[in-house]
């Protein structure tokens, strides 16, 4: 007798058939699950493509936006008149109005905190304790790159560099904000005081645009054209109360960025370069008239998009070769990637060690030149 009688049906075919779609089915599920997986795999990398994109696009809109506001002088005076309506003025705290140049470091600040950083400055306004100065002498001039924005006063470039040399004594009339056309104006002040060896500008592209203003933290004087002749307007500079009482609308804002754009990339360049030409030239003839060396520090912005770049950087160079002027030109020295490196992300200037970077590179090539010796 058949004691597993089939009736016809084959069991075995049976139960491969049944292994057969569970093996189909948890294949197809495997495949749902890997497909599911690469293709969550690849939105992630389309979503990390997009995010670069869009922190491309950031930093670029930024740095279009920087140029747009840094030259605009009615942005200028809006943002001072908001800030003192909201008592939230910064630069005030180590500032005061100065009638020739717009303004100045308080004189005899002592250990005053600035941007996390420690501020001193002696009886003349001049940033650090030293009150008496001897032997060779260096004065350095610039804006805040040059004073040390977010440094300590034995972090600067003009400390760094005095500590490579004997008997040699800078003299840091940085002031943050300043134009060229500022910079001049404290350089015809303090030459014959100092009678320096050498005098050193560092300078930024910025510096360009500030030329064209006649307000930035506060008024200040600014150089133009007047009948194919290049004249000092705003002096004595306007004080800080004739502000207070003016009102600045937004909409003007926006107009007078877009209208400074135009301006900045191309509308009256040939006048804007006329302009900067002869504060420059002035600089030289100032220093070449006491036998002093002029050199020439030359910073522009390496984390800026590549809407920023523009025809000043060129213009620069250029200069410094036609007139033949000693010159550091930094991005070329270093390369963009190391000059990025070497600003600060928090005050959005060098770093202590971008100024001891940049103070010995200065200091070597001085030496090269045999200028102080």
């Amino acid at each position: 007798m058949d004691l597993f009688p089939c009736d016809g049906f084959n069991y075995t075919n049976h139960f491969n058939r049944n292994l057969y779609q569970e093996v189909i089915e948890m294949t197809s599920s495997t495949l749902q699950l890997a497909y599911g997986l690469l293709l969550i795999l690849f939105l992630l990398f389309v979503l990390r493509i997009v995010y670069f994109i869009l922190l491309k696009f950031y930093g670029e809109f930024r740095s279009f936006l920087g140029v747009m506001i840094e030259g605009s002088e009615y942005y200028w005076k809006w943002r001072w008149k908001r800030m003192h309506k909201y008592g939230k003025i910064v630069y005030g705290k180590i500032d005061k109005y100065h009638s020739e140049r717009g303004w100045a470091l308080i004189p005899n600040l002592k250990n005053k905190l600035h941007y996390a950083a420690t501020i001193n400055s002696n009886s003349e306004g001049i940033r650090g304790i030293r009150e008496k100065y001897s032997g060779g002498k260096v004065l350095f001039l610039g804006d805040s790159f040059c004073f040390g924005e977010g440094v300590d006063d034995h972090e600067t470039i003009p400390y760094f560099f005095e500590k490579n040399f004997r008997n040699v004594q800078s003299i840091n009339l940085g002031i943050h904000g300043y134009g060229i056309d500022q910079q001049y104006l404290y350089l015809k002040e303090a030459i014959s005081k100092y009678k320096p060896t050498l005098v050193c500008f560092v300078i930024t592209d910025n510096n360009f645009r500030r030329n064209l203003m006649d307000f930035r933290d506060y008024a200040k004087p600014k150089f133009v054209m007047k009948n194919n002749k290049i004249i000092l307007i705003n002096a004595p500079v306007p004080k800080p109360e004739d502000f207070i009482k003016k009102n600045f609308s937004m909409y003007r804002v926006i107009l007078e960025l877009i209208k400074h754009f135009f301006i900045y990339y191309g509308l009256n360049k040939k006048e804007n370069i006329q302009t900067n030409d002869y504060i420059l030239d002035k600089i030289k003839e100032a220093t070449d008239k006491i036998g002093a060396d002029l050199i020439f520090v030359y910073v522009n912005d390496a984390r800026r998009g590549l809407w920023y770049r523009t025809y000043i950087d060129k213009y620069f160079i250029d200069y410094f070769r036609k007139k033949n002027i000693k010159y550091l030109y930094l991005e070329e020295i270093f390369g963009r990637k190391k000059l990025k490196d070497m600003f600060d992300s928090l005050s959005g200037h060098f770093s202590t060690e971008g100024n001891k970077l940049t103070a010995d590179k200065l200091s070597e090539f001085v030496k090269s030149e045999q200028i102080l010796k």
